[in-house]
C-alpha cells in the first residue's frame, strides 16, 4: 500500500561557512553527490580564511 501522506517541502535552509578552498571544494562535491536530504536547501559560502568567518556569520 502506497503512502498517502504527501511529502512536504519544509523549506529548511542551511548555510555552511567554509574556512577556505579545501572545505568549500569538499562540501561542493558532497552537494553534487546529493548526500543530504532533499528537504534541505544547502548553500555554501567560502570565507577565504579563518579570520573572515565572523564577518560572514
Amino acid at each position: 500500500m502506497a503512502n498517502r501522506i504527501p511529502a512536504l517541502y519544509s523549506g529548511h535552509k542551511i548555510c555552511i561557512i567554509c574556512e577556505g578552498n579545501e572545505e568549500y571544494a569538499y562540501l561542493t562535491k558532497l552537494k553534487e553527490l546529493k548526500v543530504w536530504n532533499q528537504q534541505y536547501e544547502i548553500t555554501l559560502d567560502n570565507a577565504g580564511g579563518n579570520g573572515n568567518i565572523p564577518a560572514r556569520y
